[in-house]
């Protein structure tokens, strides 16, 4: 029972923000042995998500620079992805 607990909390804790709110209101609804403490924990979690989303938005404001050659870096390889899939993986699927 304790890993499964474990591995329920390393799955929380990779969830992305808005599924983890959702998870965090239904736990604060569900009657729970030790009360308190699993909710601390997931606030813990959103509180660190939020931190850190604000501070990786101060830093893109801060360097606008390498905000624009990142997002240019994303198009490039999403547009190789894409070339990619389209005539190297999709004649594979069709033939």
């Amino acid at each position: 029972m304790p890993i499964l607990l474990i591995v329920a909390l390393i799955v929380y804790i990779i969830l992305p923000l808005p599924l983890q709110l959702v998870f965090l209101a239904i736990n604060m609804i569900v009657p729970d042995p030790i009360p308190g403490l699993d909710e601390a924990i997931m606030w813990v979690s959103v509180l660190a998500k939020l931190c850190h989303f604000l501070m990786t938005i101060e830093f893109l404001q801060k360097h606008r620079w390498l905000t624009v050659l990142l997002i240019l870096a994303f198009i490039v390889c999403t547009i190789a992805c894409i070339y990619f899939l389209v005539t190297r993986i999709v004649p594979l699927i069709i033939s």
